[in-house]
Formats: C-alpha cells, sequence, structure tokens
C-alpha cells in the first residue's frame, strides 16, 4: 500500500476514485475520498466545469480604463438622399428703401408716326378790318381722270390790285374720293392757284402712300402779291392737273375756296 502512494500520478487517483463510485452508488464517499490537494494545477478544462463553478470564478468588475487614444477619421460616407422641402418661412419685414440710381441716357427718338385722319372743314368766318377784293367758289362734285388738267377761272376773272396795297391770296382744296394707288408714281394731283396765266402755288392730293386715313381730303395754302406802286390788274383761276395715268386712277373735288384779301 505504501508503494501504490509513492507511485499514483493524478490521472491514475481519479479512476480509482471512479471505480469507488461506480461500486458504491454514492457520491459522498467519492467526495470524502478527494479535495482539491490531489489535483494538479491547470489541469481540469472550463467546458468540464459546471455553470455555477465558471460563476463562481469570475471576480468583481474591475474599475474602467482610460480611454484609449482616438482612432484614424474613417472615409466619408456616401451622401444620403435629399430630405423632403421645408415649410416656407414667415416673410421678413421690408428692407428700407435704396438710393435712387442716376438717370439713364436720353433714348433715340422714334419714327414719326402717321398721319392722323383730316379735320372736319370749319365754317368760313366773318372778315374784320379787311377788304375782299377776289373771290373764286366752286362747289363739287367735279371728277379729274387720269392725265387730265382742268383750268377753272373765277367769275369775274379779273380784279384790280390797287395802288400801295398788298395782296394776300388764301386757297383751300377738298376732295370725297381719290384712287388707293396712282401710277407710275405716287404724287397724285396738283391743285394750283394761278395769277396771271402763272401757277402761284400749288399743293399736292397724293395717293394713301402719303396722306393715309378716310376722306375728305383737303389741302390748303396762301401765296402774297407784293404792294404796286400803281394800280395792277389780276386775273385769277385755279387748275387741277392729275398725275396719274392708270385706269380708275381718278379724283373727286367737293368744293374750292380762294380769297384773295386787300391789305393796306
Amino acid at each position: 500500500m505504501r508503494s501504490i502512494k509513492q507511485h499514483a500520478t493524478p490521472s491514475m487517483v481519479v479512476a480509482v476514485i471512479a471505480l469507488i463510485v461506480a461500486l458504491s452508488g454514492s457520491a459522498v464517499a467519492a467526495k470524502s475520498l478527494i479535495d482539491g490537494r490531489d489535483i494538479r494545477r491547470r489541469s481540469i478544462p472550463a467546458d468540464r466545469l459546471t455553470a455555477a463553478a465558471v460563476r463562481s470564478l469570475k471576480g468583481a468588475k474591475g474599475d474602467t480604463g482610460a480611454r484609449g487614444v482616438t482612432g484614424a477619421t474613417g472615409a466619408t460616407g456616401a451622401q444620403g438622399a435629399a430630405g423632403a422641402q421645408g415649410a416656407a418661412g414667415a416673410a421678413g419685414e421690408r428692407g428700407e428703401r435704396g438710393e435712387r440710381g442716376e438717370q439713364g441716357e436720353r433714348g433715340e427718338r422714334g419714327e414719326q408716326g402717321p398721319a392722323g385722319p383730316q379735320g372736319e372743314a370749319g365754317a368760313d368766318g366773318e372778315d374784320a378790318g379787311v377788304e375782299i377784293a377776289q373771290q373764286l367758289t366752286l362747289d363739287g362734285p367735279l371728277t379729274i381722270a387720269p392725265e387730265q388738267t382742268l383750268d377753272l377761272p373765277a367769275d369775274p376773272p379779273r380784279w384790280t390790285q390797287e395802288s400801295n396795297q398788298v395782296n394776300m391770296v388764301f386757297a383751300r382744296f377738298e376732295f370725297s374720293e381719290r384712287p388707293t394707288q396712282c401710277s407710275p408714281n405716287e404724287m397724285g394731283l396738283y391743285s394750283w392757284v394761278v395769277i396771271d396765266g402763272q401757277r402761284g402755288f400749288g399743293a399736292p392730293v397724293n395717293s394713301p402712300t402719303y396722306h393715309p386715313g378716310p376722306g375728305p381730303w383737303s389741302v390748303e395754302g396762301n401765296y402774297t402779291l407784293p404792294m404796286v406802286e400803281t394800280a395792277t390788274e389780276h386775273t385769277l383761276s385755279i387748275r387741277l392737273e392729275s398725275l396719274c395715268e392708270g385706269d380708275g386712277e381718278s379724283f373727286t373735288l367737293s368744293n374750292a375756296r380762294v380769297r384773295i384779301v386787300a391789305i393796306g
């Protein structure tokens, strides 16, 4: 028996105990036969212990250790989806009025607009303090055909300009119809006041290219006969001269008024 104890190993001891337990059927006998002195250090693995034994091996939680060094910054992650648009904020207070800016440069002058329609002829007024030396009145309608020239004398055709007098000639011609075009040019028709066989002045009645708008169309003008030292006899007539050459390019004269006023 002395020689068995001297040569026994831990594994042999465990085997003997197991044999005794198996033979006796009691765990109490094994407990009384072995203690911690008979087990070699670090010879029993953890998976051979009970859960309660493992838990009993844990000590109390130690103090929190010092904070470690901050790690390197990680790579930037992918941009997230855009969030929903937020509600509009309240309107801010109105700011102060800014200073007035400098005046800009003046723009270029625009093109002249088309002529307005001819106004209605006014009633003949009474002449005061002047003398009507001669007059010609013609009431139409009178048609002037293409390329036609009409000479219409006053009745009576003659008057006398007294010495030291200035005679002023005033004329007005009114037309109710005109052609829509005048070929080969757009000059239309000329209304002349003829004194002593010479055309004193003329006024054109043009086609719509120059005188747009609805009728009637009128032209007017004046002419001065200079002062004479002795009484001088003159003749008065009007001439209507069409420069149109196309078929149907006719004018219709409504009336004509020529007055010669003696001054002095």
